[in-house]
């Protein structure tokens, strides 16, 4: 076989023939006038002459998933392509000449478990597009995912699992390195290897990579190293130079690692932009340098670390920092060269300076920084303190001369001493830091601001009597009051009363020497305990590990019912208003009320009766919109008073990782909250009984049937809120779920896992046919009615498929997504989950707005101009949200109505005559569009307006129906209600971020609040959110089921007409702590038996991480 290209002519050794687009590929070649021997000797000298007068231009090769990919390696000449398309490759491959290797429909190269996966060994070789996994786990040989041993190479877009070495360049100069997704052995970290490992390669570029789990991210004798915009969580060191001089690192998150930045024996290193965050591991340090020269620090924020910068032996500028909420802000060890910090910003930190010796902040310069806890005054308003600020603690001066009294360095001996200096300056030591003109404001942070640190513990000691320690626990008091005359209800969240400090059986060793035996004691609100004891006696080391600073070796303390030592942020966290928020209590009663109500000092009347609702037959909303002021507060009306609750700006910033941890206890394969594996068979195709490889995604509520049509949807808006790690584990099944032009699985087992046995994720020992236990069932889309035994009305394809290439573009696997893309074009209709034993399914009727959603994101992804003008005309035909704001009893209700019966939904279809109109279960899904916003910005001003329009009309519907009841809800509460409340929040925060109208921001506050507790129940419907609010106790989840484990950060399905419930009602409920507050209207049950209410959400969970982001 010959193939033609561009005037040269390859014959394929094997009759093989790899042509580009311009190629032309013969079979075989043509006979010619004449002599058949003759004719084929011309022509064969003809070929010889084109080949040695036509130049060689490169050729292009595609590999299928039976190939010999190694072979087509070796085959290809220098500047050649070699396209893969899908499948697995298994070997250790190396290249030898420059090639191009593009992966497409993500082939994998599979290691198994032996060297390094893939070797690049020759200059300017490009690869791209791969999954590769499963290289060697030894140390002395480097086994890596990718070893570049070559010049300007590049590796983009690839995904390297469950390798030692993550990408390892060797003598690589100028090679570089993006968009790569990292993630390591699962081993010990002193096994593991480094994610990103960069030895005598100058030049090299490390930008956008996504990086996990590893040992470092390390430079080593490279110069001009440019590392940018990458996001490394939970390794050793984020980011480690050795002899990098004249480097860069810039704007990369740096997170819940050991050490975020440590820059060793370099000069001229530049770090500017990054976020470094939560670096609490045994070293502890957000920022470390040694022995640097001229080091430049700019504008980075350095937050929530043990430890925010650390200096020693270095030289350099600090300049427009943020050190916020760090243990030690900034410590200086022997800074004798010349350092100089303008401009920073010194924000709440425990200590915002330390010193190792009297002498080491001989070179320090400190001008215009700002500071926290400066109290001076400027008398002429030029910004900047009259009065210099001084750092002055007396016991970093008394260790500084003797080592031994860092053991106390947290006693209140320790603070007894520095508050004394402050009350008698005459005493008070030289100070470590002067700074001549702070700064009275710090301005605006451009950067996110990490969840605050509200330390629940206040320790105090008495200046007389320095043995004494004194433990005053000062924490949030949030619970539900009920009174007989009625029931304040506020946004803070309700809850019980609990123990906020809980110790048991607490003991402290140091090497042989017991420094804490058994301790065991709680202290609940308003108590003050005292430590008493000698000196040496334990009270500090206590003190240490209540506060997270230093692990006990045996025993368990609970701040708030958490583990100070490795949730310290968690465990301050609360949940109140934003400062510029619409502020409304509700205040409902049995008998009328009438006066004043009290917040802090504001006082107004109490306000007209809106009427019965719900179980009350009195509601008032009392509205302290104009109580800014950041603070704890309680709402009084008479003799009844509110839970204590926070206004301020970081209110809702600690919920998105509680969030994150319910999607964490969820993934189904490989679970980082159980540590174990399960559902590693995952699948055999119902149709052809073959296997698929479909392990990954996410266990579907408190089911473990996995759900593509949420799937889809909770990868693309986890996209949309920046949550890369999660949105990139649930990408890797979407891609699979479509493995060739034609097919599309809506779901990976089904209903007959809801029955007994029932077992935790790696328990499952459901039997699909296959025996306890075993593979369980794939089933592809048909786009018809589809059931074994009850069917679905499944129409089509494109809901699913249009919602997969969303999610796949958005997570840059564009191939399939445009290939989904195709599939949902060619199959218009709609996609409904599959039912075997019980004929319940989810179903969606519209398609347009999936189409639209695919559409604008290939777009965005692509800049293809097609993909817009087909967005836009899917955005005419999806125009506004089908069930939003639609009342009972009209022609649209009508409509929701016919489709609710036609599909045989889950729940009846009446509903109160006047308030919103109930729709099918996941009839409506995604409940708010989220295209019409991302396609907004890609438009003309009249398209714009179109958009928004559509946005518009929905929310002015839903806010006159919220204008009928008290609690301002206007959508229906049908199954799964938290979904609609999400939706309506969404859509009015997305409605106001494009057009700048602030109209919806109350309808968008009354929905959060509604979630968050503000409820005629006064629960908050996320599991453990608050820690000590009142939330759901005893969900409907396996966890709680069978390992009393609850799943916080889950929402659950919320309240539903009690029509519904009770027709759902399969087994009995126990005691409901909420009866008071059932009515007609509503029913909430915390019961493990009422899936109607309390069963935690998969993509409601992900819908409220995406509002609270877009919130932001």
């Amino acid at each position: 076989m010959f193939a033609l290209q561009r005037g040269f002519m390859r014959l394929a050794d094997d009759g093989v023939v790899s042509a580009n687009g311009d190629s032309c590929g013969v079979k075989q070649a043509p006979s010619l006038p004449g002599d058949g021997q003759r004719g084929r000797r011309q022509f064969i000298w003809l070929v010889l002459l084109l080949c040695l007068l036509s130049p060689a231009y490169p050729a292009e090769w595609l590999v299928r998933p039976s190939d010999n990919l190694q072979a087509v390696i070796q085959r290809a000449a220098p500047g050649d392509t070699v396209r893969v398309v899908g499948g697995v490759h298994y070997g250790n491959f190396v290249v030898l000449k420059t090639l191009n290797l593009v992966g497409e429909q993500n082939p994998i190269l599979d290691g198994q478990r032996r060297g390094s996966v893939i070797t690049l060994k020759a200059p300017k070789t490009v690869l791209r597009g791969f999954i590769i996994r499963n290289s060697g786990i030894t140390l002395n040989n480097q086994d890596s995912g990718v070893r570049v041993q070559a010049a300007d190479c590049l590796v983009e877009r690839n995904h390297i699992e469950d390798t030692l070495f993550g990408v390892h360049l060797d003598y690589a100069h100028r090679t570089i390195v993006r968009h790569n997704h990292i993630r390591s052995h699962d081993l010990p970290v002193a096994r593991r290897g480094d994610q990103i490992r960069v030895w005598y390669s100058h030049h090299a570029r490390i930008e956008n990579n996504t990086v996990l789990g590893g040992r470092d991210m390390v430079f080593w004798y490279s110069e001009g190293i440019v590392v940018r915009s990458n996001q490394v969580r939970r390794s050793r060191y984020g980011v480690h130079f050795m002899y990098c001089s004249n480097s860069l690192v810039e704007d990369n998150l740096l997170q819940e690692n050991s050490v975020g930045i440590y820059l060793m024996y370099s000069r001229g290193v530049r770090v500017v932009g990054n976020r470094v965050i939560s670096n609490r591991g045994v070293s502890g340090m957000g920022v470390g340098i040694k022995d640097m020269d001229a080091t430049h620090l700019e504008n980075n924020l350095i937050a929530s670390n043990r430890l925010g910068l650390f200096v020693d032996s270095g030289e350099g500028v600090y300049r427009g920092n943020w050190f916020v909420r760090n243990d030690i802000g900034v410590q200086l060890v022997l800074a004798v060269k010349t350092n100089r910090f303008t401009g920073n910003r010194f924000i709440e930190n425990y200590e915002p300076l330390s010193m190792e010796r009297a002498d080491s902040v001989a070179g320090v310069s400190w001008w215009g920084n700002y500071w926290s806890d400066y109290s001076g005054y400027d008398a002429n308003g030029d910004g900047y303190g009259d009065v210099p600020y001084q750092a002055v603690r007396v016991f970093d001066q008394l260790t500084a001369r003797n080592s031994a009294l860092r053991l106390l360095h947290y006693s209140p001996s320790a603070q007894a001493l520095d508050f004394g200096a402050r009350l008698f300056p005459m005493f008070a030591p030289r100070p470590m830091a002067t700074d001549p003109a702070p700064r009275m404001r710090a301005g605006a942070l451009t950067h996110a601001l990490p969840a605050p640190l509200r330390t629940p513990l206040l320790l105090a000691a008495s200046l007389g009597a320095l043995t004494l320690g004194a433990l005053s626990v000062a924490a949030p008091r949030i619970r539900r009051r009920r009174y007989q005359k009625g029931i304040v209800r506020a946004t803070a969240m309700k809850g019980e009363q609990r123990a906020i400090l809980a110790v048991k059986s607490l003991s402290r060793r140091f090497g042989q020497s017991r420094a804490v035996q058994d301790v065991s004691f709680s202290v609940r609100e308003g108590e003050t305990v005292a430590l008493w004891g000698a000196n040496g006696a334990g009270k500090t080391t206590s003190i240490l590990m209540f506060l997270g600073l230093t692990e006990p070796t045996a025993g368990a303390v609970r701040v708030l019912g958490l583990d100070p030592a490795r949730q310290p942020l968690k465990v301050k966290a609360q949940v109140g208003y934003l400062p510029d928020d619409p502020k409304i209590a509700l205040l409902s009663s049995a008998t009328p009320q009438t006066g004043p109500f009290t917040v802090g000092e504001f006082s107004a009347d109490i306000g007209p009766d809106c009427g019965p609702w719900g179980p009350f037959a009195h509601n008032y909303r009392l509205d302290f919109t104009a109580v800014r002021a950041p603070g704890r507060y309680r709402v009084r009306a008479g003799d009844v008073a509110s839970p204590e609750f926070a206004i301020g700006p970081d209110a809702y910033r600690d919920v998105p990782p509680r969030l994150l941890d319910f999607l964490r206890l969820q993934r189904c394969g490989d679970n980082p909250a159980t540590g174990r594996k399960c559902h590693q068979q995952d699948a055999i195709d119902v149709d052809t009984g073959r296997r698929v490889d479909l392990v990954g995604g996410w266990h579907d509520a408190a089911d473990r049937i996995k759900h593509m049509i949420t799937t889809t949807y909770c990868v693309a808006a986890l996209a949309l809120a920046g949550a890369d790690e999660e949105a990139q584990y649930g990408a890797a099944l979407v891609a699979r779920i479509h493995p060739d032009a034609d097919t599309i699985y809506v779901q990976v087992g089904d209903d007959r896992d809801h029955g007994p046995p029932l077992g935790l994720w790696h328990e499952d020992r459901t039997d699909y046919g296959w025996g306890p236990g075993g593979p369980r069932p794939a089933w592809p889309a048909t786009g018809r009615p589809q059931g074994p035994k009850f069917q679905n009305r499944s129409t089509g394809l494109a809901s699913l498929a249009g919602r997969a290439a969303a999610a796949l573009a958005l997570t840059g696997r564009l191939d399939r997504a445009e290939s989904a893309y195709r599939l949902a074009l060619a199959r218009p209709g709609c996609t409904m989950s599959v039912p075997v034993k019980a004929p319940h399914y989810y179903m969606e009727a519209t398609d347009r707005d999936d189409l639209e959603w695919a559409a604008t994101e290939l777009f965005i992804a692509t800049r293809r101009p097609g993909y817009r003008e087909q967005a836009l005309a899917f955005a005419r035909q999806a125009g506004v949200s089908e069930w939003m704001g639609v009342a009972a009893g009209t022609a649209a209700a009508a409509r929701l109505t016919a489709t609710t019966q036609a599909a045989g939904a889950m729940q009846p279809a009446s509903a109160p005559a006047g308030g919103p109109a109930r729709h099918g279960h996941y009839e409506c899904f995604p409940y708010v569009n989220l295209a019409h916003w991302r396609l907004y910005p890609h438009v003309d001003a009249a398209t714009q307006a179109e958009l928004a329009g559509y946005y518009r009309t929905a929310l002015e519907r839903v806010q006159a129906l919220a204008e009928q009841n008290p609690y301002r809800l206007g959508t229906p509460l049908v199954w799964c209600s938290s979904n609609n409340v999400i939706a309506v929040a969404t859509q009015a925060v997305l409605y106001e971020r494009m057009t700048g109208d602030r109209r919806f921001r109350p309808l968008a506050t009354e929905c959060r609040d509604w979630l968050f507790g503000r409820n005629p129940w006064g629960v908050s419907l996320v599991v453990g959110v608050p820690a000590d609010g009142d939330t759901p106790r005893r969900p409907h989840h396996l966890f709680w089921k069978l390992a009393q484990r609850l799943p916080v950060g889950a929402i659950v399905d919320g309240p539903v007409y009690k029509d519904i419930n009770d027709g759902l009602r399969f087994a009995p409920f126990g005691d409901d702590r909420h009866a008071r507050f059932q009515s007609e209207i509503g029913v909430y049950h915390d019961d493990f038996a009422d899936f109607s209410t309390n069963e935690p959400i998969l993509d409601g969970t992900v819908s409220l991480l995406l509002l609270l982001r877009v919130w932001e």
